[in-house]
């Protein structure tokens, strides 16, 4: 599907108000609207990348690219991973191998004498970890048993390693654990007495005592929180989402706008956009459904006498909202994003779908942005009146809003510590090597274990569980190659019993290979299933044409099926038929949404 250039249409460089540039702004929307969903109707065609914008990065950058834009999962949740891990479908010599190719030279660097780099990261990889907020970590060291019993997964070797480490402690070294006296006072001071779950019960303590106080001699700077639109300010720092109300009155009138004739009642002035049909509807006091867009007449109308159009309103909207110029096109793309379905419905069919009925004008993508930051700024002055008891402009409630943004932290002093205690049991550290550390020491390992985020022992997870598959694959095609060969030097090549060619898409892919098992003895191939011929396709029973081709083809030939003149007759009758029942089933259809009909035909 091609694309049209809004910047096309706003060529001139005009400056709208607060001194933003138009043609600007419409290179931003133009930007952020290629990020927009561009998915076909399945009868059309049904394959397509949702990744398509980032087709040119590598695998693993894409798909990172796609959680910053989209907040979608780049890859499976890691306690899937570790289920694969136990059932075996993924191997630890795969991970180890995937985890060596990362590391490269780095492999075999010693972190403060604790272990390699590869072991530390091995460990996080092969053991589950407990990495929950802090509240649910509070908990579990205050009501379980994670200080008195050392972790399943904890080897023999270092259990006798820790425990050796803990009496060590006792006899030699009391002085350099100043919370020694409290924990034995926990414990029962005389060592001599105790039984070995009361040393397992010290040795835990002592590790999770000495991590955290290591960790907590470590003092992150806090980072400012970075918010570009004014809903996530307002919902991090008041708790208060705008989005709901601003998205329940924009899809209904989105799905209004794109009808296809389903609808009672049309639009006024569909069809010179969506801006120009949001501002005839609504700027009539008796269609304001809610209390908080009883402004919304009057700002419209002053929209509408002043001749501003949508992408001036955007700019209008930018300026009241404060929104800086190095911000904008970062919220014109959360902005669109925030409603990707119907906003990347309204960019294609502006873009020139030439099967639909009812088309929209160009530039409806632009009035549709319009239109949100509109809400957006009626939303934001009715929540500063119900938060701060008076009524304000929208940029003076996200100023007061902004003042109460708590900046976000790095992880958390008990998460870091609470992670680096499991870690201590997995590699079997002595509570004194802990102790030793310097405070450098204490940064670097902290680093390291943190640095090791969840993101990219996913990616690990991800290529060790790909190498198992390629491994298994490639093993298999070899033999299967091997045994085709010796057979073919007992036999000639017989004829396949038949040859299917069929769409590489998903559909038939999967249809391709049941022929294949249960009839091995035919011959498929997967082809585009347009053959290079594109056109737009109207059988003899269609009521329109419909492009047989890739979504990204435009074709440029119409093809209409003709009906034999021994048939017409019967072509005739058949046709004033399916009409009839279009006709029928389009009455049923509206008229069973109405009070009455929705009765009957619950009835029916």
């Amino acid at each position: 599907m091609s694309t049209t250039s809004i910047a096309a249409e706003n060529a001139d460089p005009i400056v709208g108000d607060g001194g933003v540039a138009l043609a600007q702004l419409s290179q931003a929307i133009e930007a952020a609207a290629h990020l927009l969903p561009s998915q076909g109707p399945i009868e059309v065609f049904v394959h397509h990348n949702t990744l398509h914008v980032f087709e040119e990065e590598p695998f693993h950058d894409a798909v990172v690219s796609g959680l910053h834009c989209y907040g979608a999962n780049p890859y499976l949740p890691e306690q899937h991973y570790r289920q694969l891990l136990a059932s075996g479908r993924i191997q630890e010599a795969d991970l180890q191998s995937v985890l060596r190719e990362h590391l490269a030279d780095a492999n075999a660097e010693h972190i403060n004498g604790l272990g390699t780099r590869e072991e530390i990261r091995l460990a996080m990889l092969r053991h589950p970890l407990l990495i929950g907020p802090d509240a649910e970590l509070r908990w579990i060291v205050a009501e379980t048993d994670a200080l008195d019993r050392f972790r399943p997964e904890v080897s023999e070797k270092a259990r006798q390693r820790i425990l050796k480490g803990s009496r060590q402690l006792l006899r030699s070294q009391t002085h350099s654990f100043p919370e020694l006296k409290e924990l034995l006072d926990l414990i029962g001071a005389d060592c001599n007495t105790w039984s070995g779950s009361s040393w397992e019960s010290f040795s835990l303590h002592a590790l999770w005592r000495i991590c955290r106080s290591g960790i907590e001699s470590l003092q992150g700077p806090a980072r400012p929180e970075q918010r570009v639109r004014p809903r996530d300010i307002l919902l991090h720092a008041l708790g208060e989402d705008i989005e709901s109300q601003v998205q329940d009155l924009l899809i209904r009138f989105c799905g209004a706008f794109l009808d296809q004739g389903y609808s009672d009642w049309e639009l006024p002035d569909r069809e010179q956009g969506f801006y120009e049909s949001f501002i005839a509807l609504f700027s009539q006091p008796k269609h304001v459904p809610y209390r908080w867009l009883r402004g919304l007449p009057n700002l419209l109308l002053d929209l509408k006498d002043r001749q501003v159009s949508a992408l001036e309103s955007v700019a209008e909207s930018l300026s009241a909202l404060a929104i800086s110029a190095d911000s904008q096109q970062e919220l014109i793309r959360q902005n669109l994003l925030s409603l990707r379905g119907w906003a990347g419905m309204i960019w294609q069919v502006e873009a020139g779908v030439d099967w639909l009925v009812h088309k929209i004008p160009r530039g409806s993508l632009v009035g549709f942005l319009a239109v949100q930051l509109l809400l957006e700024r009626l939303a934001i002055e009715q929540v500063g009146e119900d938060v701060f008891g008076k009524r304000q402009s929208a940029y003076e409630v996200i100023a007061e809003a902004r003042k109460k943004l708590r900046p976000s932290e790095p992880m958390s002093h008990d998460r870091q510590a609470f992670l680096l205690f499991q870690i201590a049991q997995m590699l079997g550290w002595q509570p004194q090597q802990l102790l030793d550390l310097s405070r450098a020491e204490w940064h670097e390992l902290a680093h390291e274990v943190s640095g090791f985020n969840s993101l990219k022992r996913r990616r690990i997870y991800h290529e060790a569980y790909e190498r198992h598959y390629r491994h298994s694959a490639l093993d298999a095609f070899a033999a299967h190659a091997k045994r085709r060969r010796s057979l073919s030097n007992v036999s000639s090549p017989q004829r396949p019993a038949f040859q299917i060619v069929t769409c590489i898409d998903d559909r038939e892919e999967s249809f391709r290979r049941h022929l294949e098992e249960v009839r091995p003895d035919c011959e498929t191939f997967g082809a585009a299933g347009f053959f290079v011929v594109a056109m737009h396709y109207r059988g003899a029973a269609d009521g329109f044409f419909k492009p047989l081709c890739p979504g990204v083809i435009i074709p440029d030939h119409y093809v209409q099926e003709d009906v034999g003149y021994t048939f017409q007759g019967v072509h005739r009758s058949r046709t004033k038929l399916r009409k009839r029942l279009g006709l029928a089933g389009h009455l049923f259809q509206r008229r069973s949404r109405t009070f009455l009909g929705g009765i009957v035909a619950g009835i029916v």
